[in-house]
């Protein structure tokens, strides 16, 4: 009985090693705070992101360098949108020049912070021009509506008529 208790521990652990190891490959790959196809947003960027001056202008909740829940999946949810709209073509005949008059019309002084939040708020400033444009159309709704997203679950989850939820509330977004 003892033997085969330790020929069944053995067994087990053999077994959980082997999931521990390929579940590190799921975990480093799904790290990312969300994605959009092949474009993905890490932590630091996010955080870049979240700091940068004008997302903090546009965001209610954003105390002591601590962002709420619900100000974390709104910036989620832009830079998803924004990058699948940018991935997709949807914002080409926009210029990074145009985006940067529109940032800079804006009044926020100092978002031009020359780190990882630049890109995002290039996209995210083409995209609200193309809003504004009225150049955005049924084919980019439908683009967004099949894009490929993950959300890391600790923000939320990802419903492609609201954007970021938090978990539990698909049920209610319908």
């Amino acid at each position: 009985m003892t033997r085969r208790l330790a020929v069944l521990s053995v067994a087990v652990v053999g077994l959980l090693s082997t999931a521990a190891l390929s579940s590190c490959s799921s975990f480093e790959e799904r790290s990312n705070v969300a994605s959009v196809g092949d474009s993905e947003l890490d932590q630091d960027e996010f955080e870049s992101i979240s700091r940068n001056p004008y997302i903090a202008s546009q965001s209610q909740e954003i105390v002591d360098d601590t962002v709420t829940g619900d100000t974390a999946r709104g910036i989620i949810t832009r830079w998803v949108v924004a990058t699948a709209l940018a991935d997709g073509g949807f914002l080409d005949t926009l210029t990074d020049e145009d985006a940067v008059a529109w940032l800079d019309a804006s009044g926020v002084a100092g978002w031009d912070t020359g780190d990882d939040a630049v890109p995002f708020l290039l996209d995210y400033a083409k995209f609200n021009l193309a809003v504004q444009q009225g150049s955005l159309g049924a084919e980019a709704e439908e683009y967004l509506q099949s894009a490929d997203v993950f959300v890391a679950s600790r923000y939320g989850e990802w419903d492609n008529s609201t954007g970021v939820l938090p978990l539990g509330d698909s049920a209610q977004a319908g």
